[in-house]
């Protein structure tokens, strides 16, 4: 059973009698659409357009709670402070949900129904069980995000983390085209080179917030030279590589944002993202491992269109 202890997570909380206002004028999704059944991806951005965090949004109570990758709450709070001073508002690094548990796969699936009942149908669907909050996120596998609060944390005491799983997990992340901005790179990438604008990340629809204006006009006026790719290779990606190609007798380098390597004991590949040319997906252009020049790297499909 694929059941994952997922300790990259914390959280922010939002409370006060102005926080759905507040946050409307802050993040990049609508929290209009915000209700007890419901989740939403969204981001934080700079006044340059530059992505300061991602998250993931739900109503608790009369209070906002964003799920953010450790070591995001605090760079969170400290960005949002700047404009809370006007708004009857407070951020608060929250410490009531103790643990986010992941559930992947049938097995994992039917495991977590015996313990909540009924789950979620849709992605980014939610549901209360007590106070603990299920939340389905998408995959290629069923999966399903708890957030376990500490008041109820004897339902889930019997569940142990299981690290083989860990990088299944990540994988599912991947193929979705979902990356996240953890301290490392927070305020160093626009929305439209994570592919934010085409993810659902940004509501287009929705009225103004910091850096919108820098990020509309870029997802409309102008074509995007480069974007997020997913790609796959048979070796093994370590820490020092990254992604050399040459285009137009200019040789390039590209980081590696993300990866998951393949298993030991399965025909899998190891998938990676990496910041690319958009015209690389339609050229023949040889793409290989700055630290493995024998490395054969080809660029997967994703389940929304560049």
């Amino acid at each position: 059973m694929e059941i994952i202890e997922l300790k990259d997570y914390e959280f922010v909380r939002v409370k006060g009698p102005e926080t759905l206002q507040f946050l409307q004028g802050q993040v990049t999704c609508d929290t209009e659409k915000l209700n007890t059944e419901a989740s939403l991806v969204g981001a934080i951005c700079n006044l340059k357009g530059q992505v300061v965090s991602d998250f993931n949004l739900i109503l608790d109570g009369d209070d906002c709670l964003l799920r953010t990758q450790l070591g995001m709450a605090e760079i969170i709070i400290e960005i949002l402070n700047k404009y809370a001073i006007f708004s009857k508002v407070e951020l608060i690094l929250e410490t009531d949900f103790s643990r986010v548990i992941g559930f992947l796969g049938q097995e994992g699936k039917n495991y977590l129904s015996k313990i909540v009942g009924g789950l979620p149908k849709n992605d980014g669907d939610r549901k209360n069980f007590s106070k603990t909050i299920v939340i389905r996120l998408p995959g290629e596998s069923e999966r399903f995000e708890v957030w376990v609060h500490k008041e109820e944390a004897q339902y889930w005491k019997s569940i142990k983390e299981e690290n083989e799983f860990n990088n299944a997990w990540n994988r599912e992340d991947l193929l979705q085209g979902i990356f996240h901005i953890t301290p490392k790179n927070t305020e160093e990438y626009t929305p439209q080179l994570l592919n934010y604008d085409i993810t659902g990340v940004i509501d287009f629809s929705k009225g103004c917030y910091t850096g919108q204006e820098i990020i509309a006009r870029m997802h409309y006026r102008g074509k995007a030279k480069k974007r997020l790719f997913l790609l796959s290779t048979n070796n093994v990606i370590t820490k020092d590589s990254e992604v050399n190609y040459a285009n137009a007798e200019k040789n390039h380098k590209a980081k590696i944002l993300a990866y998951a390597n393949k298993s030991k004991n399965s025909s899998s590949l190891s998938l990676f993202f990496a910041i690319l040319e958009t015209k690389i997906a339609n050229t023949s252009i040889k793409l290989e491992l700055s630290d493995q020049q024998d490395s054969i790297l080809k660029v997967e499909s994703l389940p929304y269109e560049l």
